[in-house]
């Protein structure tokens, strides 16, 4: 019996190899007059998990992971014909290598997949109303600044006596909400691991980038009142309301932290909120 035990490790462990699978992709990027490193690298960042998130998408089907029968029919056909979408908040792009020319920007990317791990992380997701709403709204921000910046690229090379300070400043405005779309995902990937400190990094630095961007700081709130600082927790719920007054999971944050607190008039006043927005939106 003791010397099948490592037979039997191997044959787990092996199990759990086959399981895995890696999707890599490369991209290359022309920088135009209005691009810079930064630039050049937040757009192949976007365009190489836009390439491999479809590629799990056609992984998922050809694999039949999700079929809109199962789980009682939790799962709905929506659910299943957006799983780049929510793929995107359960795997992590690996950056594996990257160039920059001047003129060129080259960039290698990967993302692995456990085929047992993302079929139990997509089935969790579903009912994770909260999350659905996060993924769906950073997909419609990365959508307006694509067009944004399609449109921006066109007025330059239809008008080349164009102001180019004014067309790079609203460019550079378009790079700065991708490049915080991305420190975002890398603070949630940080936040999942219980990495707080990290993920508040990669939050603030969101943050900095696009200040009006909602999403990182309901999650940095998260991360504060994880690490136990109240006041800092309460100021980013606060921040994320400003922005978003008809976030109902905010209020209830921002209210349980205030109960914790003992401020129960502060709290009840969240909650209350917090039940009349959740009814409105079920």
């Amino acid at each position: 019996m003791k010397k099948a035990i490592p037979f039997l490790f191997f044959i787990l462990s092996f199990n759990l190899i086959a399981q895995e699978k890696t999707f890599i992709r490369e991209f290359t990027y022309n920088a135009s007059d209005l691009d810079s490193k930064v630039s050049c690298r937040a757009i192949a960042i976007k365009e190489l998990r836009a390439l491999l998130l479809n590629e799990i998408r056609v992984y998922v089907e050809s694999e039949r992971i999700l079929t809109t029968s199962e789980v009682d029919d939790k799962f709905s056909q929506d659910f299943v014909e957006n799983i780049s979408t929510y793929s995107a908040g359960v795997t992590k792009l690996n950056i594996l290598e990257e160039t920059w020319n001047g003129k060129t920007f080259w960039m290698k990317a990967s993302i692995t997949i456990n085929k047992k791990s993302l079929e139990e992380s997509l089935k969790q997701l579903i009912t994770d109303r909260q999350k659905i709403k996060e993924l769906e709204q950073t997909k419609q921000k990365l959508e307006a600044s694509e067009t944004e910046i399609a449109r921006i690229n066109k007025e330059l090379e239809e008008n080349k006596s164009a102001n180019l300070k004014d067309i790079a400043e609203k460019y550079n405005t378009e790079i700065k909400k991708l490049v915080a779309i991305e420190y975002y995902k890398n603070g949630n990937d940080k936040l999942f691991r219980n990495d707080f400190s990290g993920a508040i990094i990669d939050y603030s630095i969101a943050i900095k980038s696009d200040s009006f961007y909602v999403n990182p700081y309901n999650n940095r709130g998260i991360a504060y009142n994880k690490l136990g600082d109240n006041n800092a927790a309460i100021k980013d719920f606060t921040s994320a309301i400003r922005i978003e007054t008809d976030d109902a999971d905010t209020y209830f944050h921002r209210g349980f932290i205030y109960q914790r607190l003992d401020n129960f008039n502060a709290a009840i006043a969240d909650y209350t909120i917090y039940n009349g927005t959740f009814e409105e939106t079920t």
